[in-house]
């Protein structure tokens, strides 16, 4: 026996069906604008370590570079925060996700004191997770700060 699936009419589709998906408001518009502003991110946190140095932990000549969160990311307040990157080695950026966040906090500690303490004292400040129109504002407003870095104002 075999099934016959209804034909759809022309001009209809799943995602068009799917109220959410019709107002911006689905999961893969948020996460679309979750990850460009995570990338803007990245970009301004590389552009402001750039005057001032990484964090040369565990580095290897030549190895790549990457932005951390230094408050984890799932805090939204500081989600997209330059302030709340750090640039460190990749291999480095790996550990601190698997085994190391301890030995991460002792060295930020020690090599900035300044930092660690910000961190301390924000570490249970949660905030909510922004809406797709916040994201875009976000991001705007990320793509304003990297404009302006590069310009050096």
């Amino acid at each position: 026996m075999t099934l016959k699936t209804k034909a759809r009419p022309w001009g209809t589709s799943r995602q068009a069906s799917n109220p959410k998906a019709r107002t911006g408001n689905s999961k893969s518009t948020r996460k679309h604008w979750d990850s460009k502003c995570l990338s803007a991110w990245g970009q301004l946190v590389r552009l402001e370590c750039r005057n001032h140095g990484a964090f040369k932990w565990r580095c290897r000549p030549g190895e790549p570079l990457e932005a951390h969160h230094i408050i984890p990311r799932q805090h939204f307040k500081y989600r997209y925060d330059p302030f709340n990157g750090i640039l460190i080695p990749q291999s480095a950026h790996k550990l601190c996700h698997d085994s190391s966040p301890k030995e991460f906090d002792v060295l930020l500690r020690l090599h900035h004191p300044d930092i660690a303490a910000w961190a301390e004292e924000h570490k249970h400040d949660l905030g909510k997770k922004p809406t797709v129109p916040e994201l875009k504002q976000i991001h705007a407003e990320l793509q304003e700060e990297i404009r302006n870095a590069n310009t050096g104002d």
